[in-house]
């Protein structure tokens, strides 16, 4: 029995292409950053992402290049959770820069309109 999960993860065009292979026993702890950084280089209110190592990170396409990932020596690279395939498969386990978070992003209006896709409404039933 395996003691490694491999996740497969890629950018939207498919040109790149990666697995993060990690310990079953010690899965990825995911983080939520609110950093002036992360807001303005996602255009959201946070960037969800994976820390991990080179040792970690292995490319399936060659034109990692195009990426700014820290050369090899570099302590940790951190991937964007939305380019894992599955981004159900890891978990978030902290929040960085809390300080700065934005207040709608604390404030999820459980209650607004829900949508399959642009526009088939999703009825709930009535509490």
């Amino acid at each position: 029995m395996s003691t490694t999960t491999t996740l497969a993860g890629g950018c939207l065009c498919g040109a790149l292409r990666y697995n993060l292979a990690f310990p079953k026993a010690s899965p990825p702890d995911c983080m939520h950053c609110y950093c002036g950084v992360c807001k303005k280089s996602t255009g959201a209110y946070f960037e969800t992402y994976v820390p991990t190592t080179h040792a970690q990170l292995h490319w399936t396409t060659n034109r990692r290049s195009q990426l700014r990932i820290p050369p090899p020596g570099s302590p940790s690279i951190t991937l964007i959770v939305g380019s894992l395939d599955d981004v159900d498969a890891v978990k978030v386990g902290s929040h960085l820069f809390y300080e700065n978070i934005a207040r709608v992003a604390k404030e999820v209006d459980r209650d607004l309109p829900k949508y399959h896709g642009e526009f088939e409404f999703i009825q709930e039933p009535k509490a």
